[in-house]
């Protein structure tokens, strides 16, 4: 009975570290297919600005969101790539209205068609969650990107490829994708750039961003 028990136990911590590993390599899944080009394209506007602070807390946020990706975004971030979609998981964003200034996360962002895509969970449907998604959508029609969401329920049931555009072929991802390293360099700029960098995940070391 005893060797049982401890068969059945042995069997479970294997399947419970299965379980984890999957977990993991799935999460590492968008950390690995993110470009290091496109994000410092999306990184400029906080480059630009003289608040280091805050471009190093829009970095560090980027990195942090992409590793703790929730099921239903690696679901979306799979069908994307395996469509050659090219997409920014966690794209960041400065936005100008009439109130000040917002920094806004979107789950996916198309660039060739000015495309977000939303996941959303239970908590969008309260009340505070549907004003403050209207808030955000609207922020992003005043400079020509759409919005489309994609409540969790239909990523589970496979319904949400039908309400996803995929770009004309042109703008699709090439099979094979060369990522190119950029050097080190002194420069005020550049120092600033590699600090962004590190904080998103493409340092040498490929180490997690320290504290900000």
């Amino acid at each position: 009975m005893h060797l049982f028990l401890n068969t059945m136990a042995k069997k479970k911590k294997k399947t419970e570290k299965a379980i984890a590993a999957e977990v993991k390599a799935n999460r590492n899944f968008i950390m690995k297919i993110s470009s290091q080009e496109d994000d410092m394209k999306m990184m400029e506007p906080f480059i630009e600005r003289d608040d280091i602070e805050t471009m190093k807390w829009v970095a560090a946020n980027v990195y942090a969101l992409r590793k703790k990706a929730t099921n239903e975004e690696i679901i979306v971030a799979k069908h994307l790539w395996m469509e050659r979609v090219k997409f920014i998981p966690q794209a960041p964003f400065l936005i100008h209205t009439f109130e000040r200034d917002r920094i806004f996360f979107a789950d996916f962002y198309i660039p060739a068609i000015s495309l977000l895509i939303e996941i959303d969970g239970s908590q969008h449907r309260k009340p505070e969650g549907l004003l403050s998604d209207m808030e955000r959508d609207r922020a992003f029609d005043s400079i020509g990107i759409k919005t489309i969401r994609i409540p969790n329920q239909q990523v589970k049931s496979g319904r949400y490829k039908e309400m996803i555009p995929i770009p004309p072929e042109e703008f699709l991802r090439p099979l094979k994708i060369v990522y190119l390293k950029e050097g080190e360099s002194g420069i005020t700029r550049e120092r600033k750039e590699e600090k962004v960098k590190n904080l998103l995940g493409y340092g040498t070391k490929k180490q997690k961003p320290r504290g900000y």
